[in-house]
């Protein structure tokens, strides 16, 4: 009897799965389930631009990029690791910690439209850390080892997944775009993946939740931290407009995680 229960659970710990549709691994997060807060649309990190107090729900049935790994909204420009930071180490503790802050119209040198930042010269989308620390020093080291030769999948460590149904519509030098199925947006865009090791290509049909790419710091042959940059482009009055993905992102993670998170100003 005792080895048929010994059999039994040893083979309840054993289970495959599409990798298009897996669900990633929880990662060690550094926040709990019970603590997520964010500080409200439009209040940025200080003298880094003037934000916009959008809270549209603008893609209300996403899920989260991530699913139930740990993440963040945070600047990658002004926190530690960031070209405006004192710190150059982006693995600290507290970029992996809440509170989400906003980083939709966070100021850049590039001329840019949106539907309504205060200034054309502007980040389009919200930028999000992963997974804790430990993997970020992971994500570090597998970097140096693929400059030095090895595999690119060694940097393959958080999944990022398909927000909604639907269809890869675009694939750049460091950006993805995903169209979805139905509804008022125009499309979805991650930047930053790992582009040598794409789960999708050019027109591929995808499913809420399927694995697209991982979690990198690709940058048109240069790198950035290691971070998502996530965008939402809207039909609004039938034109494409970038808007604020940071309250769709946050209930996305309220969904993904069932948890509540906080609005502390």
């Amino acid at each position: 009897m005792k080895y048929a229960l010994l059999l039994a659970l040893l083979i309840g710990t054993v289970g495959c799965s599409d990798n298009r549709s897996a669900a990633p691994a929880s990662s060690s997060s550094p926040n709990t389930t019970t603590d997520c807060h964010y500080l409200s649309p439009g209040n940025l990190e200080p003298n880094s631009g003037e934000g916009v107090a959008d809270r549209r729900i603008w893609a209300p049935n996403i899920i989260s990029p991530f699913g139930n790994v740990n993440a963040v909204a945070k600047s990658q420009v002004y926190l530690p690791g960031g070209s405006q930071a004192l710190s150059s180490d982006q693995c600290v503790v507290q970029n992996f910690r809440y509170p989400h802050r906003d980083t939709f119209c966070e100021t850049r040198g590039a001329n840019r439209d949106s539907l309504n930042c205060p200034s054309r010269f502007i980040h389009q989308g919200i930028d999000i850390n992963a997974g804790d620390r430990q993997q970020c020093l992971q994500q570090v080291q597998a970097q140096r080892d693929v400059n030095m030769g090895a595999s690119p999948e060694v940097a393959n460590i958080i999944p990022v997944l398909a927000v909604a149904d639907g269809v890869i519509s675009y694939i750049g030098e460091y950006t993805v775009d995903l169209r979805p199925a139905e509804g008022a947006i125009s499309r979805f865009r991650y930047l930053h993946l790992n582009m040598q090791t794409l789960n999708v290509v050019f027109g591929d049909a995808v499913k809420q939740g399927d694995v697209l790419g991982y979690y990198h710091n690709d940058f048109a042959g240069t790198s950035t931290t290691f971070h998502l940059h996530f965008e939402v482009i809207a039909f609004v009055d039938g034109e494409a407009q970038y808007v604020s993905p940071y309250m769709s992102f946050i209930k996305a993670e309220e969904r993904s995680k069932g948890i509540e998170c906080a609005d502390v100003g």
